[in-house]
């Protein structure tokens, strides 16, 4: 379960148009829209996605990356609700992501203040696994680091990590 619906994306871009997970963590999408479309095609598909709550950006590139407005974002982090308490994995490659899930729980910030690319890193990478476990590992340093200099930790991740432990505890996964 992908809290990032791709398929609504998918079905908004034309069939010639390419939609990828994007690379870097700035953006959840990328397509070459802005490359395949007329200008009234690109200017009518922008308003249209962002009426969804999507945000097209022009890269240099020619490309567009696609992410998520505030709002929307806010609200699939807020629907994200774990079914059942934090269990420890049995699996010490998920170890990381339970660290994470504990320290995020045990530091709540408010959701103007969080940052927001390791919620987005972790939410892109929901459906595969061993990139998950090992974005959870990078952000545990990155989190460790924060704490350090007194900033804030992306909080709102922690209820993230722990429906992604459920599920793949539910699985046999973990």
């Amino acid at each position: 379960m992908n809290p990032i619906a791709q398929a609504e994306l998918v079905a908004l871009l034309k069939p010639e148009c390419f939609l990828h997970r994007s690379r870097s963590d700035d953006a959840f999408f990328v397509t070459d829209a802005p490359r395949r479309l007329a200008q009234t095609q690109l200017a009518a598909l922008a308003k249209d996605l962002m009426l969804r709550g999507y945000l097209p950006r022009l890269t240099p590139s020619g490309l567009w990356q696609i992410d998520l407005a505030d709002k929307r974002f806010r609200s699939i982090a807020d629907e994200i609700k774990p079914a059942c308490s934090l269990a420890l994995p049995q699996e010490d490659v998920r170890m990381d992501a339970y660290a994470l899930a504990q320290l995020l729980y045990r530091h709540p910030a408010p959701w103007e203040t969080q940052p927001k690319e390791p919620l987005r890193a972790l939410l892109k990478r929901y459906d595969h696994p061993a990139e998950f476990a090992a974005c959870a590992r990078l952000q545990l340093e990155s989190c460790a680091a924060l704490l350090r200099r007194h900033l804030p930790l992306p909080s709102a991740a922690a209820t993230v990590l722990h429906a992604w432990l459920n599920e793949l505890y539910k699985e046999g996964l973990t």
